[in-house]
């Protein structure tokens, strides 16, 4: 069981610069030797009677029962670590016919698609900035995509895992062909022909995947969510809570509603329209098997980007979707008080949100018709690798995790060996003055007088800026504590190398490197750069400074 605490009001209190916690940036994204000083600390407050409570002047500091400490003598290379995490999600109990549409489909999917959309972005913030800071954390998400699936394309040719899924894939069925093995595992009879119709199943998700790819675009900008949101809640109010889709229940209105009332920070009016007409744009190439007759009876014949344009300006023109009260108050409508508004945004989607509901409805149908195929075929995988004295464990999901390894460097590539530390030195080699390889002055004048203070490590003769370890981690993990064998803190994790990034499908415990900033490197840049002694005086230590 595990026992959770949400507290509301968190402040923060201190972040080194951009240029530290993002040195390298895109260039060094899943690349070693890294030098990122990816950190920041935080401080979480309560109500004075300690109870959970929004943000108040008056809230006071958390004291929890139990916090951790820091070694500030860090690790060594070979020591044991662990790493307590939320790891979003793996795929290693899927079919080798997933992994192989993974890469050959959804990954440059994911590629061209992305890049179509940061142009966009870029293109508006070269002219004013602050778009670029509306978009910050869609582009950040985006750029990190198009670098991890081009990783994982390379990787998964680099490591044959596509031969090697298929080959592990045939080992199971030749074993689960045999009778006597399957009695032995407990396992029913009609085990193949349970993994012969998830296959089956999952053909035709494949075949229909442009089509709900495509509409996860469309509901990535602003506007056409926030109608959407609206209607699709209107049209969900009519059921009965239990029955509502996943993300419209009563619990979820309060975070609707506060997801308009915040929206402003978060578009610029011409790039959104921009971005919607890029995705309409998309949509318009499915067959039209694959359409939406809603949104093509409004659409009409459009089919070039000008027209498109033309179509979405009218779209804005009719609406009063731009001011935040309206959208709340959205919120809070029945289907039959939107009609009566006569507004653009709405009544398109009044007409596209049971067509959209209708698709999604029968990709839930196919999820559901693979549940017990699916059931089998992790079974059949779990009994096999017991059979050979293997281990399994179920994929991550989002819920803690803990995962554990070494310190270690890695043999990359012929002729390529990763050694399992970076330290200062490597800033001042890379640092050109120039994003994302710049640092402040100060960060430099102090490696370069060696003001190490206690924190250099007395074999790499210098302060430690990251470190690898072969501890499992995936998306989801970053910012986990890195702990050492006593449960101390020594770093915390913030991304994996591209050689072993297909461990996700098909774990390889000799290629997966996850990386660390060391905690070194955080005291020191606290106490020998920006002479945050307040920061530094909060925080427990495994020994007296």
């Amino acid at each position: 069981m595990i026992r959770k605490r949400e507290i509301r009001d968190i402040r923060i209190v201190y972040a080194p610069p951009f240029s530290v916690g993002e040195f390298g940036g895109e260039v060094d994204n899943f690349r070693w030797p890294r030098h990122g000083g990816d950190f920041a600390f935080f401080r979480a407050y309560v109500a004075k009677d300690g109870h959970t409570a929004p943000y108040a002047p008056d809230n006071v500091p958390f004291t929890p029962k139990g916090w951790l400490k820091i070694e500030r003598n860090g690790v060594k290379a070979g020591d044991f670590v662990m790493v307590a995490g939320f790891p979003g999600e793996t795929s290693r109990m899927r079919l080798p016919e997933e992994f192989d549409n993974e890469i050959k489909w959804v990954a440059p999917q994911a590629i061209q698609a992305y890049e179509r959309q940061v142009a966009i972005i870029d293109d508006a913030a070269s002219a004013r900035p602050d778009i670029a800071t509306k978009y910050a954390i869609f582009t950040v998400i985006a750029k990190n995509e198009i670098v991890r699936s081009r990783a994982l394309i390379g990787a998964a040719r680099a490591n044959d895992a596509s031969n090697e899924f298929h080959a592990e894939d045939a080992e199971l069925r030749a074993w689960l062909a045999n009778p006597a093995n399957l009695a032995a595992a407990k396992l029913p009879a009609n085990t193949l022909s349970k993994i012969a119709a998830l296959k089956s199943i999952e053909q035709k998700e494949i075949e229909r995947q442009n089509q709900l790819f495509v509409l996860s675009k469309l509901h990535q900008w602003n506007f056409f969510t926030t109608a959407y949101r609206a209607v699709r809640l209107a049209y969900e109010r009519e059921k009965p809570d239990a029955d509502r889709a996943v993300s419209f229940h009563e619990r979820d209105e309060a975070m609707i509603q506060n997801s308009e009332e915040q929206a402003d920070s978060r578009y610029d009016l011409n790039v959104d329209k921009r971005l919607l007409v890029d995705s309409l744009t998309s949509y318009l190439a499915l067959p039209r098997s694959q359409r939406i007759p809603s949104l093509d009876t409004w659409l009409g014949s459009a089919p070039t980007p000008e027209a498109l344009t033309l179509k979405v300006d009218a779209l804005f023109a009719g609406s009063q979707i731009l001011d935040v009260r309206k959208r709340v108050a959205w919120t809070h409508m029945s289907l039959q008080q939107m009609r009566s508004e006569h507004d653009a945004w709405l009544q398109l989607m009044i007409s596209v949100v049971p067509d959209i509901a209708r698709v999604e409805g029968e990709a839930d149908a196919l999820k559901s018709e693979e549940g017990a195929d699916r059931d089998a075929y992790v079974a059949a995988r779990q009994a096999f690798a017991h059979a050979h004295g293997a281990p399994t464990y179920p994929d991550a999901n989002g819920t803690l995790r803990i995962s554990y390894g070494n310190v270690q460097g890695e043999n990359a590539a012929d002729g390529v060996a990763y050694t399992p530390f970076t330290t200062l030195n490597g800033i001042t080699a890379k640092s050109t003055g120039v994003e994302p390889f710049n640092v402040p002055q100060s960060e430099l004048v102090a490696i370069q007088s060696k003001q190490y203070g206690r924190y250099a490590s007395t074999e790499l003769k210098s302060v430690p800026v990251n470190f690898l370890s072969d501890s499992d981690t995936t998306g989801g993990n970053s910012g986990s504590p890195t702990l050492d064998a006593q449960g101390h803190l020594v770093g915390l994790v913030f991304d994996s190398v591209f050689e072993g990034i297909d461990s996700d499908w098909l774990y390889s415990g000799e290629k997966r490197r996850s990386v660390h900033v060391d905690v070194r490197f955080m005291l020191w840049y606290l106490h020998e750069v920006d002479h945050a002694e307040s920061v530094l005086s909060e925080l427990s230590f495994t020994q007296d400074r």
